[in-house]
């Protein structure tokens, strides 16, 4: 939670120089060196057999975003760890999150789904308001579609956010 207020009050790049304050590791250096952590966010996502009896089936509900952090956190769970390895690299060729309105909102409602599973209700709504700070406040600052968008769904009762899903998967 702290991590979620930290990027709304700092902006993500100054919050990822601190992992106490960032979830995203901003500083080039820290992706040098094999290291383990408790989940990376990506386009590549390789699974031993052992990892994959833990995490499959693979959970649909958090579809395009968080899936894989929520593979790597039951992972976690069951002993299991997360190696980031330097030397492997991947293309992806479709860009990203930040480039597409209802793709960065499917991104910021499976953050709290996610976080929701594993925290409880009362947690859950600190950290939902710690992103909707951070989305208002971009959206002040630039006026981006992608902010206006992840407000509006942020701020959207959750037994409606399977409607995002569907318009993702449609488009």
């Amino acid at each position: 939670m702290a991590r979620a207020w930290g990027e709304a009050v700092l902006g993500g790049r100054r919050a990822g120089r601190s992992a106490r304050w960032g979830e995203m590791v901003t500083d080039p250096a820290a992706y040098r060196q094999p290291t383990s952590a408790d989940w990376a966010s990506g386009s590549a996502l390789l699974l031993g057999p052992a990892a994959r009896r833990v995490v499959e089936p693979w959970d649909e509900r958090y579809f395009l975003y968080s899936e894989e952090t929520d593979a790597a956190l039951r992972a976690g769970d069951a002993g299991l760890r997360v190696r980031l390895v330097p030397d492997a690299v991947c293309t992806h060729l479709l860009g990203d999150s930040h480039t597409h309105p209802q793709l960065w909102a499917l991104l910021s409602v499976n953050r709290v789904r996610l976080f929701r599973r594993r925290h409880g209700a009362l947690p859950t709504a600190a950290f939902r308001l710690g992103l909707v700070v951070g989305s208002g406040v971009r959206l002040l600052t630039t006026r981006d579609a992608t902010h206006r968008a992840a407000l509006r769904w942020l701020l959207t009762p959750s037994a409606r956010w399977p409607r995002l899903v569907r318009g993702v998967r449609g488009s």
